[in-house]
């Protein structure tokens, strides 16, 4: 019985599995993280070393990271018994 309504299920469970990554990934905000020689802005903390080394230590950009951490539960809950039919 599992497996019957497991199979018929399976391609609309898909469909509603894409529909909430593509509504909950947006939510999350990437973050500037980072010591590259290249990036978007400077990171003030490595300034002064920067300088301090006569302009050698040259890491002090920062760039946009993907947030690692994703941590979702979605319970779905269906009703059959037809209490609510009314």
């Amino acid at each position: 019985l599992w497996e019957m309504c497991s199979e018929q299920s399976r391609g609309t469970s898909g469909q509603l599995a894409e529909a909430l990554r593509l509504v909950l990934i947006p939510t999350l905000r990437a973050k500037l993280q980072g010591d590259y020689r290249t990036g978007k802005r400077i990171n003030l903390k490595k300034v002064i070393p920067f300088i301090a080394s006569d302009f050698k230590k040259d890491k002090i950009w920062m760039r946009r990271s993907m947030p690692s951490k994703r941590s979702y539960q979605v319970m779905l809950a269906i009703d059959n018994s037809l209490s609510m039919t009314n």
